[in-house]
């Protein structure tokens, strides 16, 4: 499908905050909270033809090493807002 102004803001992001929801909710049990530590998950999803979200993997270790100009942009914007709401 085409994607329309305002898209990522409007319709992918309230999709992947729900299925972060989601997977979090299921986890919930298995979650093991640290007074001091903090964990990044990396959370693979896939948009298809219809826009439409689907989960592929969660990682409890993910990747951060860069490879591209575009992660070379958001990867250390990633860590620097992680540990914002880590450090509050």
């Amino acid at each position: 499908g085409k994607v329309g102004e305002g898209w990522v803001r409007d319709e992918l992001t309230p999709q992947l905050q729900a299925l972060c929801s989601e997977v979090f909710s299921a986890a919930h049990a298995k979650l093991v909270r640290r007074r001091g530590v903090f964990e990044l998950f990396g959370i693979d999803v896939m948009v298809d033809s219809s826009l439409n979200t689907w989960l592929l993997e969660v990682n409890s270790n993910p990747a951060l090493w860069i490879h591209s100009a575009v992660q070379r942009e958001l990867l250390p914007r990633l860590v620097r807002e992680t540990l914002d709401v880590v450090l509050e």
